[in-house]
């Protein structure tokens, strides 16, 4: 019997819309892995390119890979689907632009194994549009509550694609009501599932960043998000982790949202909508914060001082070039 068929069956699901020009790196990444006991599930989510045509000359070559094709109904759905459709006793993600380390698989299923775990996951690679990359690092806990704490305002805690997850704790599909967030929502039910984490640090696997972002570009959907994203990692205090800590990593998510205007006007339209947000206001003043530089930043929100938060985040900026 060949050794790989004892090894667990590892399903990896990828979401693809409109990737023709993307999804074959990713594609190959995958079924070029080490660990050769896999399933690559592509949902093509609607695409009119020709993603089908791509994914279906590949999984022509290698029985591996499963396509589904579907009506679009966004990433949520397209995962969802292929979840449902998963048949390995551990799932991971990947995303149609990013790329999977040859080793991606073979060293978080090992370390799993290895130390009898619910999740493992590893550093990874931010890759920009210029061509320039930088190395995420993740930090290992003495237990799962530790290592929470210590990467709670990296984050590691909202990605999918850095983790290998055991489908049994897999007991909620992802939240397609939401647009944002729903990622980070997934997370959070998992870890209240389980009780222990591996974690190596060596980056392998690669993001794609958009060349443009585009978050604040609706005001109220981004509080929205914010306020959605706080309530979801709240939950976390169910594993004894830090209120005061969860306050901050929120609250450095707030104030990235309003450092990236760029005149002082949108700044004040900006804290205007803070103020109109009912349950933004509430988790802002009711929340502790563990140290006085967030609390500090409290008050300037609760007080629209837009010319002094501009000129701090301007300061930021010049002195971080």
């Amino acid at each position: 019997m060949d050794s790989e068929t004892i090894k667990p069956k590892v399903s990896v699901i990828m979401p693809v819309y409109n990737g023709e020009k993307v999804c074959e790196r990713a594609i190959k990444s995958v079924l070029n892995q080490s660990y050769k006991n896999i399933e690559l599930i592509v949902i093509n989510d609607g695409s009119t390119d020709r993603t089908a045509e791509i994914v279906k000359s590949i999984s022509d070559e290698d029985d591996r890979l499963l396509l589904i094709n579907q009506t679009n109904g966004g990433v949520s759905n397209a995962r969802n689907a292929g979840l449902k459709a998963a048949g390995g006793e551990f799932i991971a993600f990947i995303d149609a632009d990013d790329y999977m380390n040859s080793l991606f698989i073979e060293t978080l299923i090992s370390l799993i194994l290895k130390e009898n775990t619910d999740l493992a996951m590893c550093g990874y690679k931010n890759v920009y549009a210029d061509g320039s990359q930088s190395v995420r690092h993740i930090a290992s806990g003495e237990d799962m509550k530790d290592t929470l704490e210590k990467n709670l305002k990296i984050n590691w805690i909202n990605i999918l694609w850095n983790k290998i997850y055991r489908k049994e704790y897999i007991t909620q599909l992802f939240n397609t009501k939401k647009s944002m967030g729903e990622d980070l929502e997934f997370n959070i039910k998992y870890f209240l599932n389980i009780g222990s984490i591996s974690v190596i640090d060596e980056p392998l696997y690669e993001y794609t960043h958009d060349s443009v972002g585009s978050l604040t570009k609706n005001d109220r959907l981004v509080w929205d998000a914010i306020v959605s994203d706080w309530i979801s990692v709240k939950e976390l205090t169910k594993k004894n982790i830090n209120d005061a800590l969860i306050n901050d990593r929120m609250m450095d998510q707030l104030l990235f949202a309003i450092s990236g205007q760029k005149d002082k006007d949108s700044v004040k339209e900006m804290l205007k909508s803070i103020r109109c947000n009912t349950e933004l206001n509430r988790l802002l003043n009711e929340s502790k914060f563990s140290k006085f530089k967030y609390k500090a930043f409290r008050c300037l929100i609760n007080w629209q001082a837009s010319n002094l938060l501009f000129r701090t985040f301007e300061i930021k900026r010049n002195v971080g070039r």
